[in-house]
């Protein structure tokens, strides 16, 4: 049986309870799954909180987003951006559970993979990076730093973006404690 996180009991007395839906998938997990696979309900995790991550070592995270929709209710534009309606006729976006699991995805990758600087930057320059970049090409990395969590490395690339050419030059050729400076082949 796979080890729940909070246990089983736990988790159904939790103040916001949790949908039948995520109940029915946990019961599934718990039963099918070995004991070398560690569910998390609506683990906090830097400020996201999935439904359900699954980790077993040596294979891997899987990320879960459960909705308990009646689909007549949503609707689908050409863009596959998703849609509530309203009762009085209108319509308001809502984030598909694709995307939010890719956000979640996103998320983890940047703070907990050692290495991914450079597998991006590696992408990136093989083409395959965001259209500004692939239109920028050849690129190098010449100025990174290290941070404490996604939200002060936001914070930091967007006061850098800000900066003049001027000085974002000066900040790249300047070789000060706590910054790594440098390019990457």
């Amino acid at each position: 049986m796979a080890v729940l996180h909070p246990e089983y009991d736990t988790i159904i007395k939790l103040r916001q309870e949790p949908t039948e839906g995520e109940l029915h998938l946990l019961r599934f997990l718990k039963s099918t799954l070995n004991d070398d696979y560690e569910v998390f309900f609506q683990p906090f995790i830097n400020g996201d909180m999935p439904d359900i991550i699954i980790m077993k070592e040596g294979s891997g995270v899987y990320v879960i987003e459960v909705k308990d929709w009646d689909l007549k209710h949503y609707s689908l534009n050409d863009r596959n951006r998703w849609f509530v309606n309203s009762i009085d006729g209108g319509s308001y976006p809502v984030p598909s559970p694709v995307q939010q699991v890719y956000k979640y995805k996103e998320n983890l990758y940047n703070l907990h993979v050692r290495g991914l600087l450079e597998k991006r930057i590696k992408k990136h320059a093989r083409g395959q990076g965001s259209r500004y970049t692939r239109s920028r090409l050849p690129i190098r990395l010449v100025y990174s730093e290290k941070m404490n969590g996604r939200n002060e490395a936001l914070k930091r690339e967007h006061s850098i973006k800000k900066l003049s050419r001027s000085d974002k030059n000066k900040l790249v050729n300047k070789n000060t404690a706590g910054h790594s400076c440098g390019i990457l082949k």
